[in-house]
């Protein structure tokens, strides 16, 4: 279910103590006890963000898909350890979850941050909806006013084409070389062919300026909100990877439990005798 109970299955040695036996077998059945009770452990929704929460205490900061990452990770985490808290019949599994204990309120705030799409949360940070709100009202000014542009008489000839476009983040029109003075602007590049020039209009060279602004203010609040998150991961890191060896552990015994369904195993017992008793035994070919 996780990729680090794969790692560790291909990773996995023969046990070498009673004890290590008798845990494993017993891990397997209380993970069977909790199936028939309907009790699925959220082991799928826990990622491997070690490395990330160990770039993040170093002072990096995190994309946007890792920090919503370690958010669903720690969400899950913690799922994981109330559903094993206090529960007499599982003692192994509870031991095991006991290895869980990340910060409560860096929890929420990640949960929080982002929404069903794993984008910053807007009623989290009502700042980002107000930036992005006036970027589309700006855009949309720019766009009409291109659009009247291709209307206009004069322009219409002097148009490669009968649209606008965009070169270097700016609005633009592909005017034919032979008019590229008639149409008052900042050129923005010309084609590989050379027979046009990309000019931005002088109409909307104000409106373009203030759009950018108004972009370069998003990301700047953007890379804020991320900073501050990744501190919050990097501050788990210690906790992350004491809670993931515990999901490993956890993993382990479904896949014992899988493994066991799957051949209609029983658990045997276990002895230092050195004598194998086999009842009922055949090929299991």
């Amino acid at each position: 279910a996780t990729s680090m109970g794969g790692r560790a299955l291909e990773e996995l040695g023969p046990l070498e103590s009673v004890a290590e036996v008798e845990e494993a077998f017993e891990a397997a059945a209380e993970t069977r006890l909790l199936r028939d009770q309907g009790i699925a452990l959220p082991l799928g929704r826990v990622k491997d963000v070690r490395k990330e929460a160990a770039s993040a205490a170093k002072g990096e900061v995190l994309e946007l898909e890792e920090l919503h990452g370690a958010a669903l990770t720690l969400a899950a985490l913690v799922e994981i350890g109330d559903l094993l808290s206090r529960r007499p019949d599982t003692p192994v599994l509870t031991d095991f979850a006991q290895e869980i204990s990340v910060e409560a309120q860096a929890v929420s705030t990640l949960a929080r941050s982002f929404d069903a799409t794993g984008q910053l949360s807007t009623k989290t940070y009502p700042q980002l909806a107000a930036l992005r709100k006036e970027i589309d009202r700006m855009a949309g000014s720019v766009t009409t006013t291109m659009e009247g542009l291709l209307k206009q008489d004069a322009l219409k000839n002097t148009l490669q084409d009968s649209f606008y476009t965009i070169r270097d983040n700016r609005f633009v029109l592909p005017v034919t070389i032979s008019n590229k003075n008639k149409v008052a602007g900042i050129v923005h590049g010309v084609s590989a062919t050379g027979s046009t020039v990309y000019i931005e209009p002088t109409q909307v060279i104000e409106l373009n300026n203030r759009l950018r602004l108004a972009e370069g203010e998003l990301r700047a609040e953007e890379t804020r909100i991320r900073t501050l998150l990744s501190q919050r991961v990097g501050a788990q890191a210690p906790a992350l990877r004491t809670a993931i060896q515990a999901v490993t552990r956890l993993d382990l015994a479904r896949a014992r439990e899988l493994l066991a369904v799957d051949l209609g195993a029983v658990r045997p017992a276990v002895t230092t005798t050195g004598t194998l008793r086999l009842v009922a035994g055949g090929d299991p070919r």
